[in-house]
């Protein structure tokens, strides 16, 4: 029969190993996941002309996304404003 105890300690008991399991994941697997992975440098191409930054990007094997234009008094037409 289980008692307020026992279900404590199986509560407890429970626990503990979903502690320690998240503890082994967030230690050994994920670092082995990011570090698995290859990292690329993206360059800095504010200031640029759109499509020789698109080039210089498109080169390192990037992909170019989402341009969006807007008016700008310190940038002329077709440069790159900001980059994410």
């Amino acid at each position: 029969m289980w008692t307020w105890r026992k279900i404590g300690i199986a509560v407890l008991a429970a626990g503990t190993v979903v502690g320690l399991m998240l503890i082994i994941v967030d230690q050994l697997v994920l670092p082995w996941v990011v570090s698995s992975s290859s990292t690329v440098e993206v360059p800095q191409v504010v200031g640029q002309r759109l499509s020789a930054a698109e080039e210089q990007l498109r080169a390192r094997g990037l992909q170019v996304n989402d341009i969006r234009q807007q008016f700008s008094s310190e940038y002329k037409a077709g440069t790159v404003m900001s980059q994410l």
